[in-house]
């Protein structure tokens, strides 16, 4: 008897939901349907613990659809008519995660698609396959009362599910809406939290027959559970194995505890009541002397023997199976069976109680619980041999295929496979030629074993079903005869590919099965298939590798298994030709192909980069180049690294490259040698300074252009060589501009008084100067090497070229080869005085447009004077009139002689005419920046008011867009007005293209379009003409007006495709050989230089006639 509410604590992860639907192990839903269709739709989603569960399944009288978790893994099974279809999730994922999956299952006619989550299987059924016969209905979560073999019906599903739709049809909402007789049993409508629970929250027991069951074998001494119950008699927990039983319930409201077996059987009673309906805490502790039980806290301690510690397999919390209880009124209505599994030994438990008139009698005969042991005689099983339905053994003519146990099957437990022979039992009619072989031997019986191995083939050449008729034995029994339907199929090839080969002149390239392949319609692929070449190539030769000497012959055929190792190769031996080609046939066996052309097309090799990284040294004087670092290699096809030649065409500065020698500039080594780290890069000394040193070197292969490379190397000094008492703080040289200055010692961040002899090497010169020695006979003279003695002496200058700049810096090897293993790399760094050695210069040469009698702002584009001095700004620019023959100028309302170039930038200087004096006139000033002084003048011309517009024509690509700013569309006027005055209006639209305005990167539609624009939008840059056709020229034609005045003109475009603007290609540039006093033709060969996009025109069509060029 089970306790009415026993909670235990567990804990529920709650997931909310707006429309799910939750099974709770006999739950299901069954809509009924009758339909026919060539097309089947399928979606839901779900989540679940059961690793075996029922989802989705609907039957016809003949067909059949079912969606189910075996294992963990999704099934799809399909019966069309007489065809049978399944389809599986992937192996290595499980569904039964407890995480929401999502399902669909789409069927097309002959096309069926499983999808999983991101994960798609797809499979196709025969062409003649037909509908999808239904006749009993939709199944969802479990199948009720009805039954079928093919299906476990115990498979229920428990979990939650969410968006079923069949065929479009939402089947929870028929469910939800009890529409259409749709019947739905113990189901709630939301995802419930008891499917997530653990031991942190409680769970309910709500029936008398209420029990959870677990199924593992552990052996356990700790029990603890929380409970909280009003019923006086129930069970909590019972574990039980093969002989031996642990109960613990609760009898008369108080805790009992029996375990043992039924000979050695110990009960252990609490005097404490716990049927009480409040909250207790249980904790039994076993051990080998004693049993140790608390509730709420309170020890009771009891001395026992335990001799054994037992694993339970079956658990059960809260109640124990309907089942496992009887009521026994005549002893002979009892019968034990056997389930026929090979286990000789049983035992069953019984609680014996006794009644009269159903009345329970009193304590003096309470409940006596023993256990009734069975020992179970074995016997010799006959095998049973099955084969599996829905399942052909397909066969292909004369093809030897293996017999595996997808297709037959043998079940006897108690024999070895080495012990089960199986039988082939001759047909009644004679007309099959078919037999069995084991390593190609005919065989007409073999075991088990042999069918496990994979060593059992069947091979035969009928063309036609029939069945192969089977019996097993064990040595004693024999199984039933069981035929195994074979279908046989004929032989055919078909071509998976067939791509050519690309290769070099001059070269041999191995042909495989990525380029040339053929497959049959068999299972089995141990077999050759022959291509037979009919038409040699014409340029080249077939070879085959000979496995005893690694030589390569001319073959005339081949195998499959020959092209899959690498043993089948095009050579060409002769010719330039662009192409080759050989015609060959495919053999299997009595199959002949057609006639199939491979071809092989020639290409040119040419280097690319692998390997160009930085070379890293961390304080080592030697340091392998290894091919990680510098690799080159060519394409399509590698050849022998043997081949690939580096020449250095630039040494390194502070270091030098050694193979077995030392090599200088011009001097070779191999990629080869980069590959088995024979090339060395080394330091001249031990170096005392961080550095970054390059090669620089070129790389030449056969037939391929030689391309140029520069290899960094970055030195980091060792920390230990950081601590020697050799650094120093340095100054920076001071230099005044075009000036010179000696380089002493405080100029170098190391003690030189500690040497007597150093030598000096610039590795790095400067940009705005050079280093000089002075000689009192001679002047300055540039030098590169200097020794200690010239710097002591103050003859080593810098010398600076009188550049506007304010920083220079240069490197100089320092090295000692007598004294000690040194050298160092010193960076000086120089200041530079600037002075004021330029006199100011005009950029602009325009006359300023007035109107008679008004002002007119001069601009800087009118006027502008600039100095190269970098120490000269705007505002030290200064203007002084000299003269002015018809005006005034003014600054802002104030009449003035002097201003700066910073006021006319920000347009506050201004010309006033004199109506009184000529309209042509002239300002003469001087312009200062404080040390030079030179003159110039300004035309103004006086004019009544006008506006012009110039026409002009801008180059742009096809496709793209150009800026319409004021140097394209260049406005002249004499009169000062806001720019957003002057009005522009398009008169004649561009045909090939559109004027737009705002962000280019917006995307062009009619709001961006303008017919009307402003002066203001051609200053801020904020108009553009975009190009949408294909064409060579467009134009556009404007309007101007402003106050009463107005102009027009037209702006051309010309439109050129993308390739006129990419740099030409310098395809062949080589060295010409002459002899003195000769001449040579230069072809392109030596001298070649195009565009990309150039073609050139092979075959010409003229009137219909054909002209070779």
């Amino acid at each position: 008897m089970s306790c009415f509410i026993i909670s235990l604590l567990l804990f529920l992860s709650y997931t909310a939901s707006a429309y799910k639907v939750s099974f709770f192990g006999e739950s299901y839903i069954n809509m009924p349907l009758q339909e026919a269709k060539l097309s089947t739709n399928i979606k839901l989603k779900f989540k679940t613990k059961y690793q075996n569960s029922l989802l989705l399944a609907t039957f016809g009288r003949l067909d059949s659809c079912v969606l189910q978790l075996l294992s963990g893994k999704l099934r799809l099974s399909m019966k069309v008519s007489s065809h049978s279809i399944e389809l599986y999730s992937p192996l290595n994922h499980i569904f039964n995660d407890d995480q929401w999956h999502d399902v669909s299952v789409f069927r097309y006619e002959s096309n069926i698609t499983l999808q999983i989550d991101s994960y798609f299987e797809r499979q196709f059924l025969p062409p003649s396959v037909g509908s999808l016969n239904i006749h009993f209905g939709v199944y969802i979560g479990g199948l009720g009362d009805f039954s079928i073999n093919s299906i476990n019906s115990k498979f229920y599903f428990r979990g939650c599910m969410s968006d079923i739709y069949f065929n479009s049809i939402n089947v929870l909402k028929r469910a939800k809406e009890n529409a259409l007789f749709v019947i739905s049993k113990y189901i709630s409508w939301t995802c419930e939290e008891e499917f997530d629970v653990n031991e942190e929250k409680s769970i309910s027991f709500l029936k008398n027959d209420s029990y959870v069951f677990a199924e593992f074998s552990q052996i356990i001494d700790h029990y603890s559970l929380d409970i909280k119950t009003i019923e006086p008699d129930c069970t909590l927990i019972v574990g039980i194995n093969a002989q031996y039983i642990i109960l613990l319930e609760i009898i008369h409201g108080s805790l009992k505890l029996t375990f043992g077996t039924d000979s050695s059987k110990q009960i252990f009673f609490s005097d404490i009541l716990i049927s009480n309906g409040h909250w207790h805490s249980i904790k039994i502790d076993l051990n080998s002397t004693s049993i140790i039980i608390s509730i709420d806290d309170q020890l009771t301690i009891n001395e026992y023997k335990n001799e054994i510690q037992m694993k339970y397999s079956d658990w059960y919390i809260g109640g124990i199976p309907e089942e496992n209880y009887k009521k026994i009124r005549s002893i002979q209505n009892i019968k034990y069976i056997h389930n026929g599994k090979e286990v000789y030994v049983d035992q069953i438990i019984f609680d014996l109680s006794f009644f009269v008139n159903d009345e329970k009698l009193n304590s003096i005969l309470e409940n006596i619980r023993f256990i009734l042991h069975i020992n179970i005689t074995p016997v010799n099983d006959p095998p049973q041999i099955y084969y599996t339905k829905n399942k052909i053994f397909m066969l292909v003519e004369n093809i030897a295929e293996l017999l595996t146990t997808d297709y037959i099957r043998v079940e006897d437990t108690d024999s070895t496979p080495e012990s089960l022979i199986y039988k082939v039992i001759s047909p009644k009619i004679k007309t099959i030629s078919g037999n069995f072989e084991i390593n190609e031997h005919f065989v007409d019986s073999f075991s088990h074993k042999d069918v496990l191995d994979k060593r059992v083939h069947y091979i035969v050449s009928n063309d036609k079903r029939f069945e192969i008729f089977l019996e097993v034995s064990d040595g004693v029994k024999t199984s039933p005869i069981v035929a195994l339907p074979v279908l046989l199929k004929p032989l055919q090839l078909k071509m998976v590919n067939n791509t050519g080969l690309v290769v070099s002149h001059v070269s041999a390239t191995i042909i495989s099965h990525s380029n040339l392949s053929f497959t049959t319609n068999s299972f089995n692929k141990s077999f050759d298939i022959f291509y037979n070449i009919i038409v040699q190539p014409q340029s080249g030769l077939i070879e085959r590798k000979r496995i005893i000497d690694d030589m390569w012959i001319e073959v005339r055929s081949f195998t499959n298994r020959q092209l899959d190792a690498g043993q089948i190769r095009y050579k060409h031996v002769n010719g330039t030709p662009f192409q080759d080609e050989f015609k060959f046939i495919v053999k299997c066996f009595s199959f002949v192909s057609q006639i199939f052309d491979f071809r092989i097309k020639f290409t040119k090799f040419h280097l690319t980069v692998e390997n160009e990284k930085e070379l890293i040294i961390k304080g080592k004087k030697y340091t392998h180049i290894s091919s990680n670092i510098l690799k080159y290699r060519t394409v399509p096809q590698e050849i022998d690294s043997n081949t690939i030649i580096y020449m250095i065409m630039k040494s390194p500065t502070y270091g030098y490259i050694k193979t077995d020698k030392i090599l200088k500039e011009k001097d070779q080594f191999t990629q080869d040698d980069l590959n088995n780290n024979r090339v060395t890069y080394a330091l001249h000394q031990t170096t005392y300074s961080n550095f970054t040193d390059k090669l620089i070197y070129s790389i030449n292969a056969l037939k391929c252009r030689e391309v140029n490379g520069t290899l960094l190397i970055n030195y980091e000094v060792d920390e230990s060589l950081k601590l020697e008492n050799i650094f120093r703080t340095h100054e920076k040289i001071q230099v005044e501009e075009g000036g010179q200055a000696t380089i002493s010692r405080i100029n170098f961040p190391i003690f030189l008084n500690k040497f007597h002899k150093l030598n000096f090497l610039v590795s790095t010169k400067p940009k705005h100067g050079i280093i000089c020695k002075y000689f009192p006979q001679t002047t300055k003279k540039e030098i590169i090497l200097f020794s200690l003695s010239a710097l002591n002496a103050g003859y080593i200058l810098y010398c600076h070229d009188d550049s506007e700049s304010q920083y220079d810096n240069f490197e100089v090897l320092i090295s000692s080869k007598t004294e000690k293993d040194f050298q160092y790399i010193a960076s000086i760094e120089v200041d530079v005085k600037l002075i004021n050695d330029n006199e100011p210069f005009r950029t602009t040469n325009k006359s300023l447009s007035v109107v008679k009698g008004q002002k007119k702002i001069i601009t800087k584009d009118t006027l502008t004077y600039e100095d190269h001095d970098l120490n000269v700004f705007a505002k030290d620019i200064v203007y002084r009139i000299l003269s002015i023959s018809n005006g005034d100028i003014y600054l802002r309302d104030t009449l003035v002689t002097e201003f700066s170039q910073e006021e006319i930038n920000i347009n506050v200087v201004s010309f006033k005419h004199n109506e009184r004096k000529p309209d042509i006139g002239e300002i003469l000033f001087a312009v200062s920046d404080g040390f030079h002084e030179i003159n110039g003048f300004l035309i103004t011309e006086a004019s009544n008011e006008f506006i012009k517009l110039s026409e002009n024509s801008k180059s742009i690509q096809q496709g793209t867009s150009v800026i319409l700013n004021e140097d394209f569309l260049a406005l002249s006027i004499n009169f000062d007005i806001h720019p957003t005055l002057i009005k522009y209006k398009v008169i004649s639209e561009p045909i090939f293209g559109k004027l737009y305005k705002n962000n280019i990167n917006q995307s062009i539609d009619d709001n961006f379009i303008v017919t009307d624009f402003t002066q203001y939008d051609i200053h801020s840059k904020n108009l553009q003409y975009l190009n949408i056709n294909q064409t060579f020229h467009d134009s556009v034609r404007l309007r101007v007006k402003c106050n009463e005045l107005q102009a027009e003109t037209t702006l051309n475009f010309h439109i050129y495709p993308p390739s006129y603007w990419n740099a030409l290609i310098i395809k062949n540039n080589r060295d010409v050989y002459v002899e003195q006093g000769n001449s040579v033709n230069i072809t392109n060969f030596e001298l070649e230089v195009n565009s990309m996009f150039s073609f050139f025109i092979t075959l010409l069509k003229y009137f219909n006639k054909t002209i070779l060029i």
